[in-house]
């Protein structure tokens, strides 16, 4: 047990770093009709995409003070103060954005991966599965549950989440089929069906996801 969470720590910093990466972008899911906030909404992407975290948190509360229902300014505001390292103020500033819109999907997955960033994974678990719910499509949300169900050392669970993930990621031709391979293949690990592990692990790499090393040399890749 010990050889497998040794092998699983670079693969979870990989997964945190890099297609985790997808789950935290900006989205417009609900725009102001208040031209004063989305011209303060603009400068703030365009100050967030600078990486210049600060100013663009308040851009966006002034777009917020235009008009405080702007959600789409509330999840802007909770990812800078994401990249910004203060998850806090991230978290309250997604859960306010869910107060106004229930069912908003950035928000709602966001806030998954800051309650994860926190080490709350049974919090941020729960914040997947209510995504599933409320929209069965959401790739992301089996990819997150898939990977947290990793981490808690519960393959079955990771296997069924990584392998719905995977049939929504190949319906929509997205670049992130290699990432459900790797976790899929991750889940045959942890059930010591190594074989089948491999498999996965082989597609993963032709599609350019990059397998921790230890990985790569445990199977010759």
């Amino acid at each position: 047990m010990q050889k497998i969470v040794i092998l699983l720590i670079p693969a979870l910093a990989y997964c945190l770093t890099g297609s985790a990466q997808h789950l935290l972008e900006t989205a417009v899911e609900a725009p102001t009709a208040n031209e004063q906030a989305l011209a303060y909404y603009t400068k703030g992407y365009e100050a967030f995409h600078r990486h210049r975290f600060k100013k663009a948190i308040k851009l966006y509360k002034q777009a917020i003070s235009h008009d405080p229902a702007f959600t789409d300014a509330y999840d802007n505001c909770g990812l800078s103060f994401r990249y910004a390292g203060n998850l806090d103020s991230a978290e309250a500033y997604y859960r306010r954005s869910l107060q106004l819109r229930p069912e908003g999907m950035v928000a709602r997955r966001n806030l998954a991966i800051v309650l994860e960033a926190r080490g709350d994974l049974n919090a941020a678990l729960r914040e997947f599965e209510r995504l599933q719910r409320a929209n069965p499509d959401e790739a992301e949300a089996y990819y997150g549950a898939a990977r947290l169900y990793i981490s808690q050392q519960k393959p079955d669970e990771a296997l069924k989440n990584a392998q719905q993930a995977l049939a929504i990621y190949q319906a929509q031709k997205s670049p992130f089929v290699g990432d459900a391979e790797f976790f899929i293949g991750l889940a045959y690990y942890l059930k010591k069906e190594k074989t089948r592990a491999k498999m996965h692990f082989e597609e993963a790499a032709r599609l350019g996801t990059q397998l921790p090393q230890a990985l790569r040399l445990e199977f010759g890749l």
